[in-house]
């Protein structure tokens, strides 16, 4: 039995490891800087005890900035595909879907824009994929989501969201004038629905009640921006 116990809770630890993900709040600003702004995150498989698959960077970036090729008009998404294996880390093997503000902008699998390289010795192979995209950056949430195409199980999934005024889906504008933050997905999801600076954070206890996180997890009070029990 004390094997039994030990096995489940080293199982639990695995899983809210692998949940693990980078996401990030930047300036429209960055998109011209030379790296742009990139976000990474764990290839998991749904199959627990495979575990961590690697790594898919990435990168939001509006030209070439500081480059003979820049070009303030192409607007593009640089993905650094980072596998234990060159078949796995070859770009048009994994499908990529865009949402912007939840609605979806691009689904489809990456282009092979180069072949997989190895990287240290014994470490990860990069494949790297070019993705013009359908339409210019802008303020609100970006969500980029991973499925293998070798394998449906394993999955990566990570968002950008850039401050400044938000494009409001059909319907939302009336909410969107009274505060951009109210008309994206982390409102509803996570109270947070009051535009602070360049973020959207909890700003009253209003914003908590009327959100998932208040009926499913009882975090119904904002504090210090946030949504808490």
């Amino acid at each position: 039995m004390r094997w039994i116990w030990l096995v489940v809770l080293l199982a639990g630890c695995d899983t809210a490891y692998l949940q693990q993900m980078d996401s990030k709040t930047a300036r429209m600003s960055e998109l011209r800087t030379r790296e742009g702004v990139c976000v990474e995150a764990h290839a998991v498989s749904a199959r627990s005890f495979e575990g961590l698959q690697g790594y898919i960077q990435t990168c939001a970036r509006r030209g070439s900035a500081q480059t003979l090729h820049d070009n303030p008009s192409d607007n593009v998404a640089i993905v650094d595909v980072q596998m234990h294996t060159i078949g796995a880390a070859t770009p048009d093997r994994w499908q990529l879907t865009i949402l912007h503000n939840g609605v979806r902008v691009y689904q489809g699998m990456l282009p092979h824009s180069i072949p997989a390289l190895p990287g240290t010795p014994g470490g990860y192979w990069h494949g790297i994929a070019v993705v013009p995209m359908p339409e210019p950056w802008g303020p609100g949430r970006w969500d980029f989501q991973y499925v293998a195409e070798f394998d449906t199980e394993i999955r990566a999934a990570t968002w950008i969201t850039f401050g400044g005024a938000v494009t409001a889906a059909p319907g939302a504008a009336a909410v969107a004038a009274e505060d951009p933050c109210k008309a994206l997905p982390d409102c509803t999801r996570s109270g947070l629905c009051t535009g602070h600076g360049e973020k959207c954070i909890a700003g009253k206890d209003a914003d908590c009640k009327a959100s998932g996180g208040c009926r499913m997890a009882g975090l119904c009070h904002a504090d210090a921006g946030k949504c808490v029990k």
